[in-house]
């Protein structure tokens, strides 16, 4: 089997993973890792109130959680080597479990909040997807852009320019930063929109205005904002989570790290970090009942202890809410032409 996947191809399996079913399998309540017990990932998903996170590192946290439960409930080599993004290992607990690697660049395909609640980035998303001008026009916080509406680029960095200068030696006519001027008989070099992602389309309605006031120079500076997730547009709903991880590395002893509740200590790797039930509080918020699984897990002082918790039922439709709907990319694929034949997507009860 390849290595290497389509991100869209890829997305397709993950959806038929996690599509609802009433399937349910048994999976691990605590797992031991980097010398701590932490709730397994199905466990969490199990007993969680709210699998609707408002931030973006909420919403990748339960998008990984659901791919490791998925694997983790294959009990058999079989099953497990079959899943396109499952790993089978006897000398670990479980012993299929998800291989991350191969979801590089997938995850973020199959994210749906890009910002802070009430942020021009949190509406990026939500606009891209409307495809119909009458939909997004409706929408106040979007705004639909032709072609004819991207104006020409200034070019936003020095970094940037020699980028697009590249590409532009390496194919003019299909670079989709490059536009025919027909009565000119020449190209321009237009404005890419956030993420060098096209910017024609349903956008926010921020963007569609500069863009059709042609002002390029706040167009690319707002642009080159949302890229780099600068707080004016993006929001600070994840400087909670980030100051609690800087708390937790600046502790350098064992001591001094379990002195804080929300950290835990690395032992091989000799570090501190932020404990699973205070990550799980401050990226999902009122989760009371899953942060209380994680605290119990934590206090079970050794592998043999952790493993002895026992197995909770993981029942796929638990996680539908949290991914994209399989036929957008149904026709993602279909657009881009992937070759499907011999791809067998899987379920639980493979």
């Amino acid at each position: 089997m390849a290595t290497a996947l389509r991100p869209a191809l890829l997305a397709l399996a993950v959806l038929a993973v996690l599509a609802a079913t009433a399937a349910a399998a048994p999976v691990p309540k605590c797992i031991w890792a980097v010398g701590t017990c932490n709730a397994s990932p199905g466990h969490l998903l199990s007993v969680m109130d709210n699998l609707r996170p408002a931030s973006p590192q909420g919403e990748g946290m339960l998008h990984v959680y659901a791919l490791e439960a998925a694997c983790h409930a294959r009990a058999d080599k079989k099953g497990c080597e079959d899943a396109l993004f499952c790993l089978w290992d006897t000398k670990t607990y479980p012993k299929c479990s998800a291989n991350l690697e191969k979801l590089n660049g997938v995850l973020s395909d199959m994210t749906t909040i890009t910002g802070c609640p009430g942020s021009l980035s949190a509406t990026l998303a939500p606009c891209n997807a409307i495809k119909f001008a009458d939909a997004c026009n409706a929408k106040p916080e979007c705004g639909w852009l032709t072609p004819e509406n991207i104006p020409v680029s200034e070019g936003r960095t020095e970094a940037g320019a020699r980028k697009r200068f590249v590409r532009r030696k390496l194919s003019v006519a299909v670079s989709p930063m490059m536009r025919h001027n027909t009565s000119a008989d020449n190209y321009e070099e237009i404005v890419m929109g956030p993420f060098e992602k096209a910017l024609a389309g349903c956008q926010p309605a921020k963007l569609a205005e500069l863009a059709k006031a042609n002002k390029v120079k706040e167009l690319e500076k707002l642009i080159g904002r949302i890229d780099e997730q600068e707080e004016d547009v993006y929001g600070a709903c994840e400087q909670e989570p980030f100051k609690l991880m800087q708390r937790c590395l600046a502790a350098t002893d064992a001591r001094t790290c379990t002195e804080h509740s929300e950290c835990a200590w690395d032992p091989d790797g000799s570090e501190c970090f932020a404990a699973q039930h205070a990550m799980v509080s401050s990226l999902l918020g009122d989760n009371t009942r899953a942060a209380t699984a994680a605290k119990v897990c934590h206090a079970f002082p050794n592998a043999i202890a952790c493993k002895a918790a026992g197995s909770v039922e993981f029942e796929q439709r638990t996680v539908e809410a949290l991914l994209p709907d399989a036929k957008a990319v149904k026709l993602a694929l279909a657009a881009e032409g992937d070759d499907k034949s011999g791809y067998q997507p899987f379920s639980l009860e493979d």
